[in-house]
């Protein structure tokens, strides 16, 4: 879905579907423009790599939707982004399982952004690897007042890579990842008095 033109779900469930390789579900083309919302991705498994639930590249949104015990033979159980960008918003990515990187989400390259969302209870490593929740190896990832807890991998359980954390975002274990504080507002612009005196 979504290989050239605008593709948009909404109010669906998507599940049981299986894939030799890349996706379970849904693959975008870098022209591709995926929206989800009020959906559910469950359940679906990508025998060999990159997203039992839902990946590839270009545009992807996903609003108040639940992506759930999703399976991937290699990378991303939940969600993986090729390129491009993917925009959560309400969304929680759980019980996903990813046999080697990023259970619940795996990012390539791109930018990913996470807002007022949930990543939690994922499982990366099983043949070992890294990063429970989320596997960032090439790519930039915002989490806006979010959480990422609860996650299990051998190494890096909740999150493996440069995060970017914003407002009253929760990391529950970051020690595998680096968190790069959002840069300060900047400073109001006072406006200037004009000190002089009428004569």
């Amino acid at each position: 879905w979504g290989l050239g033109g605008p593709t948009t779900i909404v109010r669906s469930l998507i599940d049981d579907n299986v894939s030799e390789s890349d996706a379970g579900i849904i693959f975008g083309t870098l022209t591709g423009v995926i929206t989800i919302r009020a959906s559910i991705i469950t359940g679906n498994i990508a025998t060999f790599a990159a997203g039992g639930g839902a990946g590839g590249s270009g545009s992807i949104t996903m609003v108040t939707s639940i992506v759930s015990d999703n399976v991937a033979g290699v990378r991303g159980g939940g969600l993986a982004l090729t390129t491009g960008q993917l925009t959560l918003e309400e969304t929680t990515l759980t019980g996903n399982v990813a046999a080697h990187f990023g259970g619940g989400l795996h990012i390539a390259a791109g930018t990913v952004t996470v807002h007022q969302s949930q990543i939690t209870q994922n499982t990366a490593g099983v043949l070992g690897g890294a990063g429970g929740g989320i596997y960032n190896v090439g790519g930039t990832v915002v989490l806006e007042t979010s959480t990422l807890v609860d996650n299990g991998a051998p190494t890096a359980p909740d999150c493996f890579g440069p995060v970017v954390a914003q407002g009253a975002t929760v990391i529950g274990d970051p020690s595998g990842c680096t968190v790069i504080p959002a840069p300060p507002p900047d400073p109001p612009v006072r406006g200037h008095r004009d000190r002089r005196r009428d004569r």
